[in-house]
């Protein structure tokens, strides 16, 4: 059986070799394994947020949609109170109202779509981004571990010897 020489080492069975080298192969599909699962909980995390930023531009709307009802409501009574009728001029202050505050409600619920939907884009990158960890890991494991076997294979550990 032959050794490799090694700077920093006197000699180096290639069996030890190759062990050091699949452990490391091992480390590396790991590290992959890790960055993956980081990168779902940071997604769940991401969907989570644009959940809760939809269903709090929901409640601001409702709330903005009853605050704006109230103050229709009180310009048709303060119209009333001061005599004037709800015809021509003051109808249409009353529908410029109604549709400030229709537009003022779908802009909030726009709103909290916008970021939902951002919140789920960034989180489907994130989980692409954990899977090209993965492979990447498992590839230069992969990498690794075979470059190990051939420098073994060549040394002569399988029996016959090839190279050096």
């Amino acid at each position: 059986m032959k050794y490799w020489m090694m700077p920093g080492f006197r000699y180096l069975n290639p069996g030890a070799l190759l062990a050091v080298q699949s452990a490391g192969a091992i480390a590396q599909v790991a590290g992959g394994i890790s960055q993956q699962q980081a990168a779902g909980q940071e997604a769940t995390l991401q969907e989570q947020q644009g959940r809760i930023a939809l269903t709090e531009s929901q409640t601001n709307a409702n709330n903005a949609a009853f605050q704006l009802t109230q103050d229709v409501q009180n310009q048709k009574l303060q119209f009333l109170a001061n005599g004037v009728s709800l015809e021509g001029s003051p109808s249409e202050v009353i529908a410029s109202s109604k549709k400030y505050a229709q537009t003022q409600v779908q802009s909030i619920l726009n709103q909290g779509a916008a970021q939902y939907n951002l919140a789920q884009e960034e989180a489907a990158i994130t989980k692409s981004k954990g899977n090209a960890a993965l492979i990447a890991g498992i590839a230069s494991g992969v990498g690794s571990e075979a470059q190990g076997i051939s420098k073994a294979y060549q040394s002569g550990l399988f029996g016959t010897t090839k190279g050096t």
